[in-house]
Formats: C-alpha cells, sequence, structure tokens
C-alpha cells in the first residue's frame, strides 16, 4: 500500500485511503489469527520457532522459489497456471505504456514482496504459496476483462475461450482433489486396522496419520 501510494502522481494520493487501507490490513491480519487478541505471545512464538524450524533446513533460495512454483502449480492446476504465467507480461506491457501504473505496481509489490520475505526461510509449504494466489489471480482477471471487451475480435474470441478454459477445467482439478480426499489413504487405513488389528494393540500415528480410537488401541 505504501509503495504504491507513494509511486503514484504526487495530485492522485489520498492520505486518508492510505490510513484505511493500513487499517482494514490490520483488522483482516488480526480476524484471520485472533489468537493474537487472546494469546498474543504463545502466537509470536510459535512464529519464531516456525521460522527457526524451517530455517534448521539451510535450503538455498534458487531451491526454495523452484518448490514455491511446484506449490503454486499444484494449487492451480496447469490450466490456470499457464494463464498466470502469461498474465504478469501483460501487466508489465501496461506499466510499460504508463497505463493504471500505480495499480499494477501495488499488485507486483504484493507479489515481490512476498517472495522476498519468503527467500529468507530456506523451505516452503504448499500453504505458503497460497497468500500469492490473489494479486496473481487480479493480474489474470485484469488481462481476460482487457481481452474480452478489445476491440478485435479475434482478441475477444481468444479472451472468452481462454477464460471460459480456465474456469472449466479449474473446476475438474478441484473435483479431482476433492475425490482424492475422499478416497484418502489414511481413511482407508484407518478402517483395515479397526478389522484387522487386535484390541491392546500398539500402533504408532504421526501426526498426518489415521484418526485412532484410544480406546481400543495403544497409541
Amino acid at each position: 500500500l505504501i509503495a504504491a501510494h507513494l509511486l503514484s502522481k504526487r495530485g492522485d494520493r489520498d492520505h486518508v485511503a492510505l490510513l484505511l487501507g493500513i487499517l482494514a490490513s490490520a483488522i483482516s491480519f488480526v480476524a484471520v489469527n485472533p489468537s493474537l487478541l487472546f494469546a498474543s505471545c504463545e502466537f509470536i512464538e510459535g512464529f519464531i520457532r516456525d521460522g527457526a524450524f524451517h530455517g534448521s533446513f539451510g535450503k538455498e533460495g534458487g531451491a526454495v522459489l523452484s518448490e514455491l512454483a511446484a506449490n503454486l502449480l499444484n494449487l492451480m492446476g496447469p490450466a490456470l497456471a499457464l494463464v498466470v504465467c502469461v498474465a504478469p507480461l501483460y501487466a508489465v506491457g501496461l506499466l510499460i505504456g504508463g497505463r493504471q501504473k500505480s495499480e499494477i505496481l501495488f499488485v507486483f509489490s504484493a507479489v515481490v514482496g512476498f517472495i522476498f520475505i519468503l527467500s529468507s526461510v530456506h523451505f516452503t509449504h504448499v500453504r505458503y504459496a497460497i497468500p500469492l494466489l490473489p494479486p496473481l489471480l487480479i493480474l489474470v482477471g485484469k488481462m481476460l476483462a482487457d481481452s474480452i471487451n478489445a476491440t478485435s475480435v479475434l482478441v475477444r474470441y481468444v479472451g472468452r475461450v481462454t477464460a471460459f478454459a480456465a474456469v472449466v477445467f479449474s473446476a475438474l482439478y478441484t473435483v479431482a482433489g476433492n475425490l482424492q480426499f475422499t478416497f484418502d489413504s489414511r481413511k482407508s487405513a484407518t478402517a483395515w486396522i479397526e478389522q484387522n488389528a487386535p484390541a491392546g494393540s500398539k500402533i504408532e500415528v504421526t501426526s498426518y496419520g489415521p484418526t485412532l480410537r484410544h480406546g481400543r488401541f495403544i497409541i
């Protein structure tokens, strides 16, 4: 927000809007992390421990960025990921043309700033890539909206086909992901153990393992 504010024209700068934007961001952050209100010390301690644990992996920055790209591909699916790769190039073209400079810079600051922060933790999890999706999809929406409303018939046709294909393939990708979790191997393992393992068996379960009844088994 501050970067977009400073890079905009002096006459277009609205200080009240900047303060409201920062306040809204702070409220949103607290709203999705309510532990800050009730256990702020524990939240900060967990945040530091999480960073220290991931830092102990000692991976190079290049490996982190490649894992981040793989996680983004996993989150979006190949069809939407292909469109996302083109959208930043279109946004750069808008910047070169001098159109909507402050808006594009605001979105880019979110992407570049987050990647810069993430490159210091030396480890990526799929959930770490989620904050990159909103700004990237904003660029996709801008590109498709401009192409659908373009004066050229060919550009309008390509934009509509691309938007339709991205929505359909993304829907199918979502359904496939839901089916994968519906038939999760952990559920199958739980059913097999409860049917075949004798009562009182000692079973080691990891943090992502199946949920078993403690009364029947020794976990």
